[in-house]
């Protein structure tokens, strides 16, 4: 009488070993301990918390390459919050409560190259804001509150390729000449696409910022 073949048993129960052995995986690498905040989504470098309503930047592992942010309650960015994230590539804080960027919010995102802080209410960025990210590609801050920039404040992305300014209450004075005249680069360039717009004064409202000039609005160069 032949015996019975245990191979499907067999297959079975190594099936059911593998499966253990990934879950305890699993839960190991979802572990706060182990560089997975509470609740979030991580796989591999990457970290997802999304629609948690998060009201701060949480800690995650230092060898995090992507963090996802985005629809929480997040409302301040203190200086250093992503501090020792050196291998960060991709930032996304858009759809937050965000009202300033202070100098240092970035520090250490040397290899940053996407940061998206669109809808917002950010109205102010500090003149710093964005110093240190030398390989930032791409600054979505269409869709906030912001008025008026410091001159100077995007002098430091020397690889930007995309930056989007449109949708907000920007002021067009002659305080903003300096954003014209960068913008102009850039399109004169090829090298980056760069979109800003005028919300005041009214006669000039939904203008583009690259298309103002100083004699419209009553503007004297500085003479050197």
């Amino acid at each position: 009488m032949a015996k019975p073949s245990r191979g499907p048993a067999r297959r079975c129960l190594l099936a059911l070993v593998l499966c253990c052995a990934w879950g305890t995986l699993a839960v190991v690498a979802q572990k706060p301990g182990a560089g997975c905040p509470s609740r979030c989504l991580c796989f591999r470098t990457t970290v997802r918390c999304m629609h948690l309503l998060l009201e701060a930047v949480p800690a995650v592992a230092p060898q995090t390459s992507i963090l996802d942010l985005r629809f929480n309650r997040i409302r301040e960015i203190q200086p250093g919050a992503f501090r020792r994230l050196r291998n960060l590539n991709t930032l996304l804080l858009n759809n937050n409560q965000i009202k300033r960027i202070p100098s240092g919010a970035f520090e250490d995102l040397e290899n940053l190259k996407y940061l998206y802080l669109h809808f917002n209410q950010i109205e102010t960025l500090d003149p710093d804001s964005f110093q240190h990210l030398p390989k930032l590609e791409r600054l979505f801050l269409h869709n906030n509150r912001i008025t008026h920039l410091v001159p100077g404040t995007f002098n430091h992305l020397e690889s930007m390729k995309r930056l989007r300014l449109d949708s907000n209450t920007l002021h067009c004075d002659c305080e903003i000449l300096w954003l014209a005249d960068l913008l102009k680069t850039y399109a004169e360039s090829g090298n980056a696409q760069a979109a800003a717009t005028c919300e005041y004064p009214r006669r000039i409202q939904g203008r583009s910022v690259a298309t103002i000039t100083p004699e419209e609005l009553n503007c004297e160069r500085p003479r050197i």
